[in-house]
């Protein structure tokens, strides 16, 4: 599902196959992307743009983190607990699935460098609640009209 979200926006956003997704960590990496092609089933079932780059955005977060990371989501965390974040994230060759850190993904669609700043200023502020754990946070956002995202670590 976060495949087909991810092809429908890339490809609504005018990217084709093989485009470069440029993410900003520690330094810059690129990605050549491909994905199968979005048919008109998943259109339909994909048609709200927020909801797809969420989810999108979710995917990509999960294979950047094992990517660059070397670590994993194992759980989703209930919105109800108010914990401020979405996933909690072990490391990738531990068969426990400790939760070793926090994850906090944005997807977006259009806005420019101030508004990608102003989604991770409000991601840090919203997992702030959860600070008190001591544990790391990352910080996923990606952009897909711009084929752009950022991965913060904050310890």
């Amino acid at each position: 599902m976060m495949a087909q979200c991810c092809a429908v926006r890339l490809e609504d956003e005018g990217h084709g196959q093989g485009c470069t997704l440029r993410i900003d960590a520690d330094h810059s990496h690129f990605f050549v992307v491909y994905w199968l092609h979005a048919t008109e089933w998943m259109r339909n079932d994909h048609n709200e743009p927020e909801v797809a780059a969420e989810y999108g955005a979710i995917g990509i977060a999960s294979l950047l983190l094992q990517d660059l990371e070397a670590c994993t989501i194992v759980q989703r965390e209930r919105r109800r607990d108010g914990r401020g974040f979405d996933y909690w994230v072990g490391d990738a060759d531990d068969p426990l699935f400790q939760k070793k850190a926090r994850l906090e993904v944005k997807g977006m669609n259009v806005g420019d460098d101030s508004r990608i700043h102003d989604r991770i200023n409000r991601a840090i502020a919203q997992t702030a609640k959860s600070d008190h754990t001591g544990l790391p946070k990352y910080i996923v956002i990606v952009h897909f009209g711009r084929s752009i995202g950022r991965l913060l670590k904050m310890t």
